[in-house]
């Protein structure tokens, strides 16, 4: 069986070459060893000059010189010196050493090393501006994320250099029709793998390219956008001055002066029951005044009659006397003292309740007077309201146009300035009251969102609005768009008719711009496809000493060692499979 996947081989081998081997020293191994080693290994093909195989070979590559080259091989690790072959040798594009590396297969090698690094360095690039783009909203700005962006791109740039290396060296050679199935099968793979990275990273080279458009669109919808803001705020200051006309209307009819008459009257009549507690208290203090100069008499007589009975004291019953004299004493001072102390919170209610009655007085004037003063000051109000308004509408007409005069401002907000001419002539604006207009600030999707805009011709977008609201402030304010001078045809409808409010010669500059635009996308994806398609143009157009140098067929025909053992191993299965 082995002898004859050996004859096998060497037909399908078509007469390769065997590499010459080197000549047996006096002191190499002993022939016992030597006849183990050659018995254990399989034998090299040997060289078989038939006509068919030798045409065959001449037909795909000079292999008779890439035979002689690999006879020779002195030269051949030479082929790979310089700073590319030691690039071509680091990236593993010498996958079968030096076998069948001519001269041109190794200037070819060299130079497919340095596409492989270009293609790396422009997937790096892209995919850096990818992640740094959707990270931060500005395009252009490079900073510490940055670096952050740069680690997810790296593996992005090293698995399509890994990729486009394993495509480079893949056999693409093949006997019979299966040839052109592995060719059209990576071919069709990258294709799809190089679409698909392109239409990714193209996306922030877009961005950049049209960064212009896109700010001014931006700057447009933000425009729009404080349109629609100030109008909230100034339809509020209108319900708020018609609110202050209704409030004044009612207090024309008195209803208001009524509010404040009633809370006059109860404040009168608080004031009136204050006023009638005072006699009350001063009862009380009179009451516990006469109790205090009652007890201070008792004190002092009890007081006197315990001297006397001290300074004579009787020889009956002294001490017992004695002792409920000092009794009565104490018992008159407990008492005094205790009126005593009604006295002064008949005294501290007593201040209290004048302090409250002069207290409810001055309220009580203050309210007349606020009534007084209320028609007066909403009659000014409503005045002063009805020209704010007025100020404010004109205003804000001043300001979106001193809007859609400004340039985009690239990030900036925008003052307002401090006088405005309207159509009351000028007005002066506070300083602490200007208007301060903030740009919007897009994220990346949002900036796809803008340039997919452009591209369809849309009209830059009212937050929060219909058609009908946005169309109205659009006439309102100047914002109006171009007018298609074709309508919108409706499917299963007429056919579109000519709008009569379009500008024929506007409406057909719009269309060129959108067109340019277009084709200057359109250019910019193919810019993102040149540089990956160039290792197809490469492995496609190869030349026949480096197609012949990554052939396994042509490997095994020279004797290349891994080539001869896979060659042998492709038969030994396809004989147990019986094919």
């Amino acid at each position: 069986m082995q002898s004859s996947l050996d004859g096998t081989l060497d037909s399908s081998l078509g007469g390769g070459l065997k590499q010459p081997q080197p000549a047996a020293s006096p002191t190499s191994q002993p022939s016992s060893e030597r006849a183990s080693i050659d018995d254990s290994s399989p034998p090299p093909p040997q060289p078989v000059e038939d006509g068919k195989t030798s045409r065959a070979l001449d037909a795909g590559c000079p292999f008779r010189e890439l035979q002689a080259a690999a006879v020779s091989g002195g030269g051949s690790a030479k082929l790979l010196s310089g700073p590319l072959g030691s690039l071509a040798s680091t990236l593993g594009l010498d996958v079968f050493g030096t076998s069948l590396l001519s001269r041109r297969a190794a200037l070819e090698m060299k130079y497919a090393s340095l596409l492989l690094c270009i293609v790396a360095i422009f997937e790096l690039g892209a995919w850096t501006l990818l992640f740094n783009c959707i990270l931060q909203s500005d395009l252009v700005a490079f900073n510490g994320t940055t670096l952050i962006a740069l680690l997810p791109a790296s593996l992005f740039a090293m698995a399509v250099l890994i990729y486009e290396r394993q495509f480079l060296t893949t056999d693409l050679r093949a006997p019979g029709g299966r040839g052109k199935l592995r060719v059209a099968i990576p071919v069709a793979m990258r294709l799809g793998i190089i679409l698909a990275s392109a239409l990714i990273t193209a996306q922030p080279v877009e961005l950049l390219i049209f960064r212009a458009q896109i700010e001014s669109r931006e700057h447009e919808e933000g425009i729009r956008r404080e349109v629609v803001t100030r109008r909230q705020e100034l339809l509020q200051a209108q319900e708020t001055e018609t609110q202050r006309q209704a409030e004044l209307r009612r207090l024309q009819t008195g209803d208001l002066l009524l509010r404040s008459d009633r809370r006059v009257e109860q404040d009168e009549e608080r004031f009136r029951q204050e006023r009638d507690r005072g006699p009350e208290i001063r009862r009380r203090l009179e009451s516990a005044q006469g109790s205090v100069n009652y007890w201070d008499r008792e004190v002092r007589n009890r007081q006197a009659q315990l001297d006397r009975h001290r300074a004579n004291p009787p020889q009956e019953s002294a001490a017992s006397r004695e002792a409920e004299l000092v009794e009565s004493v104490k018992e008159a001072q407990r008492n005094r003292g205790a009126w005593i102390a009604r006295r002064d919170q008949a005294r501290v209610d007593q201040d209290v309740q004048e302090q409250r009655v002069a207290d409810l007085r001055g309220e009580i004037d203050a309210r007349r007077q606020v009534a007084a003063e209320e028609r007066e000051s909403f009659a000014a109000e409503g005045a002063e309201e009805r020209q704010t308004a007025r100020l404010s509408q004109d205003r804000l007409f001043q300001w979106i146009r001193h809007l859609r005069s400004s340039p985009p401002p690239g990030g900036r907000p925008i003052l307002e300035p401090l006088s405005s001419t309207g159509p009351g002539g000028p007005t002066a604006v506070d300083l602490q009251d200007r208007f301060v207009y903030l740009p919007p600030v897009y994220d990346f999707f949002e900036k796809l969102r803008v340039l997919d805009d452009l591209r369809r011709g849309y009209a830059p977008r009212w937050p929060g609005l219909d058609s009908s609201e946005s169309q109205e402030l659009a006439a309102l304010y100047g914002l109006q768009d171009v007018r298609p001078c074709v309508s919108q045809a409706i499917p299963g409808g007429p056919s579109p008719d000519l709008d009569s409010a379009c500008d024929p010669e506007l409406w057909a500059r719009f269309q060129h711009q959108r067109a340019q635009l277009n084709r200057s996308y359109w250019m910019v994806f193919g810019i993102a496809l040149v540089i990956p398609l160039l290792v197809i143009a490469t492995k496609l157009l190869m030349t026949g000493e480096l197609a012949a140098y990554y052939s396994s067929a042509y490997q095994a025909a020279a004797g290349q060692q891994d080539a001869v053992a896979l060659k042998r191993s492709a038969l030994k299965v396809r004989a147990e499979q019986g094919l």
